[in-house]
């Protein structure tokens, strides 16, 4: 009987019976990291915090930095520990969403772009 491994509804390789046991073994664990890389917030796009200061008028920083002294200890702390926010991660909407409450969606889209970019 033949086994065929798929990734996202595609044909990637076919295994069968006469497959040795470390193609299985390998072809399970390329299908659980690839599920895990799919729904982790810590990867996809994201912008480097050093990028966002950059990008940021001195008014702007003068702005944010008041903003963060003023928001919820988590976000404030979150800040402070992250080296880049990530697009997906849950840390994303409301940091965005304070952007855009100052700045206006346009300004938040271009100080908040994906670094590399």
């Amino acid at each position: 009987m033949k086994r065929v491994r798929t990734l996202r509804l595609r044909d990637t390789f076919p295994l069968d019976s006469a497959a040795p046991s470390w193609a299985h073994d390998f072809a399970r664990k390329v299908e659980i990291a690839l599920a895990n890389y799919m729904v982790d917030p810590n990867f996809g796009p994201f912008t480097y915090k050093s990028d966002i200061i950059t990008r940021m008028t001195d008014a702007q920083v003068d702005t944010f930095d008041t903003l963060l002294n003023q928001t919820t200890p988590r976000m404030r702390l979150t800040w402070e520990a992250i080296t880049a926010v990530y697009h997906r991660g849950t840390f994303f909407p409301e940091f965005y969403g304070m952007f855009v409450d100052e700045f206006g969606q346009a300004e938040a889209d271009r100080i908040l772009a994906t670094s590399g970019a």
